[in-house]
């Protein structure tokens, strides 16, 4: 199943839920307070049957599969810009409006501060062993300030390093970073050139750019059951499928495999007796 909140139209913001297989909206839920729509400013899952939703005024909001409102939690005083749920934990990672990254608990502890942007972000991403979550600054030129990937430690709830390259331009478009490999051990991000940033989480070395893409790419993500394939979307048009060396050479085998066990050896044809 697959979230999306949208407005439709001009006055009604929406929540929908979608089957994937068939595109059909399965549940469409709202936000209101005294009969006014409330816009959502993120929405994610919080595991396979439920979801959250971070509406622009009051708490995040857990949701079951049926729209039945679970639990409410206590975001602070301002309302969450950005959300992501840590992978295996009751707990997540938000951004409020005062630019504020906090760690938001659906257990009633209080939200814990862990940073205090000057500036608004525009994406947010957490590792899929709930290691790191990293979290991507514009570019400031009246500040001198390149565009950078900024790296936390869950575990500790402490900064770790910033990431940049003269490559990576993020000033007017959205780009969201993502994290790769087997122990999410590099951070990726796109850029308004097309450009595709991999560091390595650790060292913060800048390890390889990809310039297939033509103009702003600003979403990729990576298959979480095959760690070697990564998925990049661009305003050119294209959606590429990437994939390292070592999995292409086994894809390239499984294929041959397959090939081998589903051939059909026809017996040679008697030209002389059957035609």
């Amino acid at each position: 199943m697959g979230l999306d909140y949208n407005t439709v139209g001009l006055l009604v913001p929406e929540c929908k839920i979608y089957e994937v297989a068939t595109g059909e909206v399965i549940l469409t839920r709202r936000h209101q307070s005294d009969n006014r729509d409330i816009h959502v400013n993120d929405i994610t899952w919080f595991d396979a049957t439920r979801f959250v939703t971070a509406p622009e005024t009051g708490p995040v909001t857990l949701w079951n599969i049926e729209g039945d409102v679970v639990h409410e939690a206590d975001s602070g005083e301002k309302s969450v810009c950005r959300l992501r749920m840590i992978p295996g934990q009751e707990r997540a990672v938000a951004v409020t409006s005062d630019h504020a990254v906090v760690i938001i608990s659906f257990d009633g502890t209080p939200p814990k501060l862990v940073d205090q942007l000057s500036d608004k972000p525009v994406g947010l991403a957490v590792s899929d062993n709930a290691s790191y979550f990293a979290i991507n600054i514009k570019g400031d030129a009246s500040l001198c300030r390149p565009a950078q990937v900024l790296v936390y430690d869950l575990q500790s709830l402490t900064f770790m390093r910033a990431m940049e390259a003269d490559s990576y331009v993020d000033n007017t478009f959205v780009i969201m970073p993502t994290f790769c490999g087997p122990e999410s051990e590099m951070v990726c991000a796109g850029s308004e050139t097309g450009k595709l940033h991999f560091w390595d989480v650790e060292s913060g070395e800048l390890i390889a750019v990809l310039d297939e893409h033509s103009q702003h790419s600003g979403w990729m993500n990576f298959n979480t059951r095959m760690p070697g394939m990564m998925a990049s979307c661009s305003d050119d048009n294209h959606i590429i499928i990437w994939v390292t060396k070592d999995l292409s050479r086994s894809l390239q085998d499984e294929d041959d495999l397959w090939i081998e066990q589903h051939t059909v050896i026809s017996p040679p044809l008697n030209l002389k007796n059957g035609w």
